[in-house]
């Protein structure tokens, strides 16, 4: 239901919560494998977050250090979960850009 960026206005690292201005549950874009370990035949799941740059975003352009890449998570609508699960690499590329992203709404987190 929301993420953390690092707002820097204050010129130091001030968290900020992130989430739909609905307030509704969201999906990120991830990729993830499954991998067996040759030795052991352990297996291990792991997973990435997508992130694409937000200097165009509303919301997502005044988080991380001023002279570091603006970057946001995608966030995937609720009607384009169903495309996003079921992507090609292809398909998956359309769906990484901030025009299609909800509208999301953030606030300082402040930490107790």
């Amino acid at each position: 239901d929301h993420f953390f960026e690092p707002s820097y206005a204050t010129l130091k690292a001030v968290p900020w919560k992130i989430g739909l201005t609905s307030g509704d549950p969201f999906c990120l874009a991830c990729i993830w494998d499954r991998w067996n370990e040759p030795d052991t035949g352990l297996s291990v799941a792991s997973f990435s977050l997508l992130t694409i740059n937000a200097d165009h975003h509303p919301v997502m352009r005044q988080f991380h250090r001023e002279g570091d890449e603006k970057r946001t998570p995608v966030v995937i609508p609720p009607d384009r979960y169903v495309d996003w699960l079921s992507a090609d690499p292809t398909q998956a590329m359309e769906l990484l850009n901030t025009q299609d992203m909800p509208e999301l709404q953030a606030h300082p987190h402040l930490l107790s």
